[in-house]
């Protein structure tokens, strides 16, 4: 079985701080953003760094719903209730919320696309960052 190898260096270095930069403007657009959360019953948006030395390799946002619609729609889930409302609505919202992000981190000069991996769903790929660094554009 071959050995999972995950990015180092320069290249690890580079998604944290890509990583870092979309957390910014996430927040300067008024967004609850989470960094690599521990705990996932969360409400916002997850920024998640994949440093799999692979085509995986890359950060990633995906919106949380609410907990009370995130649990409820995974309940439903479990039990076979493909059809229940609370379903649709969360997909409805992570759809939307994906969309949303794409434009605002667009905006702010990031270059984004919708994740093409099937277990990604309603998922933004970060490819890369602004020209420049977004703070140092911003006057106080």
């Amino acid at each position: 079985m071959a050995e999972f190898k995950h990015v180092s260096g320069d290249a690890l270095q580079s998604l944290n701080l890509l990583a870092e930069l979309v957390y910014g403007a996430l927040e300067l657009a008024g967004l609850p953003a989470h960094l690599q959360p521990k705990d996932l019953s969360i409400s916002g948006a997850e920024i998640d760094i994949d440093t799999g030395d692979d085509a995986g390799s890359g950060v990633y946002v995906f919106w949380h719903p609410h907990p009370a619609v995130a649990d409820a729609a995974a309940d439903r889930i479990q039990r076979g209730q493909f059809s229940d409302p609370v379903i649709k609505r969360s997909g409805t919202i992570s759809l939307y919320m994906k969309d949303a992000i794409i434009n605002i981190l667009t905006s702010a000069g990031f270059e984004v696309e919708e994740s093409r991996d099937d277990l990604r769903p309603f998922t933004v790929r970060v490819i890369a960052g602004p020209p420049s660094m977004l703070g140092s554009q911003l006057e106080t």
